[in-house]
């Protein structure tokens, strides 16, 4: 359900998501349609990258 903004805020707490996968990065995505009587919709969609590795290593060139 939506607020009154016309918002949907999506929680969970973690255990879903590790139930559901291994370690590594996964690229999540949430998708939401939204159907009105008059056959009128609105859609969203948002992803992230989730890394799931006891330890993140970023690196980045010195030089271009």
């Amino acid at each position: 359900m939506t607020d009154p903004r016309g918002q949907l805020v999506v929680k969970l707490s973690g255990q879903e998501i590790d139930q559901l996968l291994s370690t590594g990065s996964y690229r999540l995505t949430l998708e939401a349609n939204r159907g009105w009587p008059d056959n009128q919709s609105i859609s969203g969609r948002s992803s992230f990258i989730l890394h799931k590795g006891d330890t993140y290593i970023g690196l980045s060139p010195q030089e271009m």
